[in-house]
């Protein structure tokens, strides 16, 4: 006849006792059920003790649905209930604005996306990223001041902008351009108003070398003829 011999809680057998078991056993089968009910509720529970302490869910011990599908019934396959809604499901087939997603009504059911939430919560103060961020996205500091385009990379700024300090300014009211350090140009400078150098020496300066004077009408233009 089948039994939980050794007694000691680790044999879980639902044939045991048989029916027919003889009394002598009872007592024991008794103990070997309350063992191993405990043995198996205190893997995820808070061990069970007198005066009705204990049984309930460690940290981390409660598992949320873990699939790619909307689940649509509890995990033994009854319907949901009014009590089952908060449950947590989490998308493994999904981008991560809608992996994260709560039961907000049993009767349907209807899983409700909470990622975007989550992620709005984490960046509201300050973080730190130890690696690369990635942004597939169009990028937007309070609303309009900063912006760059994700399909174009273009990038508009409403505000001036410094480089350490005052290295290198752009004044946004009047496009004014500060260089605090020497500017190095390798191609031609068109330019549409007159340059003031501010009493300072046009360094190693060539007039332009010409072999004719057409199109020479403004006056004080200055060039040198190479042909002469």
């Amino acid at each position: 006849m089948a039994t939980h011999d050794p007694w000691d809680g680790t044999v879980w057998d639902v044939t045991a006792p048989d029916i027919d078991q003889p009394h002598g056993n009872d007592y024991k089968e008794i103990y070997d059920l309350r063992k191993g009910v405990a043995i198996r509720l205190n893997k995820e529970h808070i061990t069970l003790a007198t005066s009705s302490a204990g049984g309930e869910h460690k940290q981390g011990s409660a598992r949320c649905f873990f699939q790619d599908a909307a689940p649509t019934t509890q995990v033994d396959g009854t319907a949901f209930a009014a009590t089952d809604n908060g449950s947590l499901w989490i998308d493994t087939n999904s981008d991560p604005v809608n992996q994260f997603n709560i039961l907000t009504d049993y009767s349907g059911p209807t899983w409700t996306p909470i990622s975007t939430e989550i992620i709005a919560v984490l960046l509201a103060a300050a973080r730190v990223f130890g690696s690369t961020l990635g942004v597939t996205g169009d990028f937007a500091v309070n609303t309009d001041k900063f912006v760059v385009t994700a399909a174009s990379g273009n990038t508009a700024i409403a505000g001036d902008v410094a480089v350490n300090t005052d290295k290198f300014t752009v004044a946004a009211a009047t496009g004014n351009t500060v260089v605090a350090g020497t500017l190095g140009v390798t191609g031609a400078i068109t330019l549409g108003a007159n340059i003031q150098f501010s009493d300072k020496q046009a360094l190693n300066f060539i007039l332009e070398n010409r072999e004719d004077d057409t199109g020479m009408t403004v006056t004080g233009q200055m060039w040198m003829r190479t042909d002469v």
